[in-house]
């Protein structure tokens, strides 16, 4: 299976928006209603501001996720885990800038993530999908306790999304750069930032669900998780700080 049918790469979503919106020659355009349509050059600047933005939500995510597991050295896994919530994100990154963005326009974000043709938010990361990388990290087992939480998670991604496309604005031109907004990237950071906590969450309240509601053993679950490099690793470190996991109010899930 092709990387873009699971987890898009940056320049696979800019190929995809070039292909999608045609060559331009330099033409610009105008809706039937008179609106000014964005231009190739402009959206490739939007999507670099998105692409900014996941870089430095990956920062503050990691900084609120030390702090919050500083009992348990969490810092051993953290790559790996915001390596499945940055998979995820991509995930939905690439459904909004590439479908349902491109036919709604620009203000298809105004409206919440249902407002996004074909509910990005609830279906970009769904079942089949987070099954698949939960089985890059050994886990599949752990998706009946993981796929309730992604839609909210989904809308936190899209929601950062669209704060960092619509605040560029302008279009080529001397003072391009001097019609966005200054403090989107940093404000869209935040939502994906929350997002990708929220995914560490949900993924190790899977865990512990699995564990003790599921029937679930520990050792069972580190050796399939053994598999796979990232997920041995995060399998060493539930064995070492199982019984912690478990008293954590956080990791809680409610039963359904």
């Amino acid at each position: 299976m092709l990387l873009w049918h699971i987890v898009p790469t940056w320049r696979d979503i800019e190929t995809r928006i070039t292909d999608e919106m045609g060559y331009q020659g330099g033409a610009h355009f105008r809706t039937y209603l008179n609106e000014a349509v964005p231009s190739v050059a402009l959206n490739l600047r939007r999507v670099d501001s998105v692409r900014r933005a996941f870089y430095e939500a990956e920062s503050k995510a990691g900084q609120l996720l030390r702090q919050r597991f500083a009992d348990l050295d969490i810092k051993s896994i953290l790559n790996d885990l915001l390596g499945v919530a940055e998979q995820m994100a991509m995930i939905v990154a690439g459904t909004a800038l590439t479908g349902g963005l491109l036919g709604a326009g620009i203000g298809a974000f105004a409206g919440g993530a249902g407002a996004i043709p074909g509910g990005v938010a609830g279906t970009a990361i769904g079942f089949k999908v987070s099954g698949w990388i939960l089985g890059v990290l050994g886990i599949a087992s752990l998706a009946e306790f993981f796929v309730d939480g992604l839609p909210r998670i989904g809308e936190y991604y899209l929601q950062g999304i669209g704060i960092a496309w619509e605040g560029t604005r302008g279009e080529e031109g001397l003072n391009a750069f001097s019609q966005d907004n200054p403090y989107a990237i940093d404000q869209a950071a935040h939502f994906i930032a929350t997002g990708h906590v929220e995914v560490v969450m949900l993924l190790l309240g899977a865990m512990v669900s699995y564990l003790t509601r599921g029937g679930g053993n520990a050792g069972v679950l580190a050796q399939e998780m053994a598999a796979s490099k990232k997920g041995a690793r995060i399998g060493q470190w539930m064995l070492k700080h199982e019984e912690a996991l478990k008293k954590r109010p956080d990791l809680q899930v409610p039963e359904r």
